[in-house]
């Protein structure tokens, strides 16, 4: 009985090893999948990142014209137009290549096979055989050019939309947000006539920023009005810091109405109440509680106190369901 026993048990060891070694087996070849599907997807998401095209070879350690070729790659006459395109260099025998392959099929198998490949995907080469530099240097001049051209016209397109999405926000009067936008397109170098027209439409936003702080300082002779006006011009003070004479406005604003004994409060609750909007979207929620907190006590019936009183609810709600997560 016990020689049976050890006899079942070998048996049940053998398995159990034999499935063990199938899963390493698998697990192995998954990730050597992963890694060579993983080296395309880099060269394809490089070529689409830096507007370049790809230049792709795959060549066997047996093959006289792939050794070659090589030999012709190193050569001065092809290191620029290399240097701008994203080179990927494989074994003709790799489960690299065949990653390849599926994605870019050609109607030959010759080695060396040569692809070229634009940032868009579009294969413009795919062909086997010995290649001489001027055939390889003529292909990648050209991938290069209308590489180029493609990159500025992505470019151009996402200017465009950054622009209009800035006079979306103008129209929703979200001048600050509207400004930074709009300044990020007119720092750019790309398509004059969009370029251009940033640098007009920022300059009215600009305008339209001091005439707004005009007017916030007549709100803030307003009681009812005067804890919002010192919550913008605190805002603008903080957010539009870049340009000289507003920033130079609103902190003149703060001051004077910070001296004024009827307006100290609202200007003393508008920096913590923006100090708490900082914090919380970065997700300090207790230091986000803390600003607030400070908000209620300065002046818990005005309008900033309100507000900060229900902000204060929310984040405790949420912090105590953290709390409570952790403690699971």
């Amino acid at each position: 009985m016990a020689a049976g026993k050890d006899v079942v048990g070998q048996v049940f060891i053998g398995a159990n090893m034999k499935n063990w070694c199938f899963g390493l087996v698998a697990l192995f070849l998954l990730a050597t999948q992963a890694t060579h599907a993983g080296r395309v997807d880099d060269a394809l998401r490089n070529a689409r990142d830096l507007g370049r095209p790809i230049f792709a070879i795959a060549t066997s350690d047996h093959c006289a014209p792939c050794q070659k070729m090589k030999q012709t790659l190193r050569g001065k006459g092809l290191r620029k137009v290399l240097q701008n395109s994203v080179v990927l260099s494989m074994d003709a025998a790799s489960p690299e290549f065949r990653e390849w392959a599926n994605r870019f099929p050609a109607d030959t198998s010759m080695v060396p096979m040569v692809y070229v490949i634009l940032p868009d995907g579009t294969q413009m080469y795919s062909q086997g055989g010995m290649l001489g530099e001027d055939v390889i240097s003529s292909l990648l001049t050209e991938a290069i050019r209308y590489s180029s051209a493609t990159k500025q016209n992505a470019e151009v397109a996402l200017y465009r939309r950054q622009l209009d999405a800035a006079k979306q926000k103008s129209r929703e009067r979200k001048l600050i947000a509207a400004i930074n936008l709009t300044a990020k397109v007119a720092q750019r170098p790309g398509d004059y006539a969009v370029l251009q027209e940033a640098r007009e439409y920022h300059g009215k936003l600009l305008e339209a920023a001091r005439q707004w702080l005009q007017d916030l300082d007549h709100q803030m002779l307003n009681h009812e009005s005067s804890h919002g006006a010192a919550f913008r011009i605190a805002q603008i003070f903080v957010e539009l810091r870049d340009y000289a004479d507003i920033h130079e406005m609103s902190r003149q604003l703060l001051i004077t109405y910070d001296q004024n004994e009827d307006t100290r409060a609202a200007v003393a609750q508008a920096k913590h109440l923006l100090k708490a909007r900082y914090r919380q979207s970065d997700k300090n929620c207790k230091m986000a509680i803390e600003s607030y907190q400070t908000v209620v006590d300065l002046d818990p019936d005005s309008t900033s106190g309100r507000f900060a009183a229900k902000q204060l609810k929310v984040l405790r709600r949420k912090l105590a369901q953290k709390l409570t997560s952790i403690d699971r």
